[in-house]
C-alpha cells in the first residue's frame, strides 16, 4: 500500500523535474536583455545598417522589437509581449500582445490573438538551448554568451549580443 501512495508523489516530482524552469541552467542562459547587433543574408553580405531590435527574456515573460526597412523602404516591424516555458523537449509561448506590421508582403498592420498559446521543438545540449520560435519563422540558439536567430524565409541570420554586458564593458550607443 506504501509503495502504491508513494508512486503518485513521485511521478508527479519526476515530471516537474524535467521541466526546464527560467531560473535553471540552461533555460537561465536566455534570461537579460539582447540587442540585434548584426544580420547577414543567406548569399553572406552583411546588411548595413543592421535592423533595430531589443529583446528581453523574464523568468517568466518575453518582450520583442524589431524593425527593418527594405531597399524600396518598405518596413517590417514586429512586437511581442509574452509568456515563455522551456521543457526539455519543447519551447512554449502564449501571447499577450502581438502586432506585425509588414508592409514587404504587403499584408500591412496585423494584431496577434491575445492569450493564444504554440508549442515548438526545442533541444538543449550542455548550456546550448536551440529551438523553434513558435509565431515567427525563425530558429533561434543561445548558450548564455551568443543569441543566433536564423530564418530561411527572411534569407537571414541575426546576432544578438546582451546589453548588460555591454554595460558592464562601459559600451554605449
Amino acid at each position: 500500500m506504501t509503495s502504491r501512495c508513494l508512486a503518485v508523489p513521485l511521478a508527479t516530482i519526476a515530471l516537474l523535474a524535467s521541466s526546464a524552469r527560467a531560473d535553471d541552467p540552461p533555460a537561465s542562459s536566455l534570461v537579460g536583455t539582447w540587442r540585434l547587433e548584426s544580420r547577414v543574408n543567406a548569399d553572406g553580405t552583411k546588411v548595413e545598417p543592421a535592423p533595430v531590435g531589443l529583446l528581453t527574456y523574464t523568468e517568466t515573460h518575453r518582450n520583442f522589437n524589431v524593425m527593418w526597412q527594405d531597399a524600396s523602404g518598405k518596413h517590417f516591424s514586429f512586437s511581442l509581449v509574452s509568456t515563455w516555458e522551456l521543457t526539455a523537449t519543447e519551447y512554449v509561448e502564449t501571447i499577450h500582445l502581438g502586432i506585425l506590421n509588414d508592409e514587404l508582403r504587403g499584408t500591412g498592420l496585423t494584431y496577434l490573438t491575445p492569450g493564444e498559446t504554440r508549442r515548438a521543438p526545442a533541444r538543449i545540449e550542455g548550456a546550448k538551448v536551440s529551438w523553434a520560435m513558435p509565431f515567427d519563422p525563425v530558429a533561434a540558439t543561445c548558450d548564455g554568451e551568443a543569441f543566433v536567430a536564423t530564418s530561411a524565409e527572411f534569407g537571414f541570420t541575426d546576432h544578438w549580443v546582451r546589453v548588460d554586458e555591454e554595460d558592464e564593458a562601459g559600451e554605449d550607443d
